[in-house]
């Protein structure tokens, strides 16, 4: 559902992160409660171009704020297949025109046996190896995407306030 609603409303959200989803559109169906073996299964794959294009549609001539998301993917997940995670990533790369290369990879974070792939300022990707559909709860890991958590001050940053009487 995040894919959808950050694909769908960009102008109402600042941010997301889709546990063990789908790419937005491939659910597409008539009407509400439509499931797709074809897409749970990951035999929906597309270009990020296609993908993106999906999302684009979804509010044409919207050219404002795109908010940032964070995907997350066991590789054991037999509810929703790892290709998922690979046709989000693809989506989302080709709607910020990032690299497909990652720029920042990081093994074992925030748990052993996932690895991190950061795309740019807004977009990440999680695998979790051995992991099925119920990821384990990283809750920290989304409030720091989320810029929730109070980072502690610098001592230079901490000059300033005093200065400015701050305090």
């Amino acid at each position: 559902m995040t894919n959808v609603l950050l694909g769908s409303y960009p102008d109402v959200f600042a941010a997301g992160s889709a546990w063990a989803g789908v790419a937005f559109g491939c659910f597409a169906g008539d009407g509400y409660g439509t499931w797709s073996d074809a897409c749970a299964t990951g035999k929906i794959i597309k270009t990020g171009s296609e993908w993106a294009a999906i999302v684009k549609n979804a509010y044409p001539g919207y050219n404002g704020f795109r908010p940032k998301i964070q995907v997350l993917h066991g590789t054991a997940d037999t509810v929703l297949y790892p290709q998922n995670l690979k046709e989000e990533i693809k989506e989302w790369i080709s709607v910020f025109g990032y690299s497909e290369a990652s720029v920042n990879t990081t093994q074992n974070t925030p748990l052993q046996g996932w690895t991190r792939y950061r795309y740019g300022p807004k977009f990440e990707a999680y695998s979790a190896a051995g992991v099925d559909h119920n990821i384990p709860n990283v809750a920290d890991l989304v409030m720091e995407w989320f810029d929730l958590v109070r980072k502690p001050y610098s001592q230079m940053q901490l000059r300033q306030l005093v200065n400015h009487n701050c305090f």
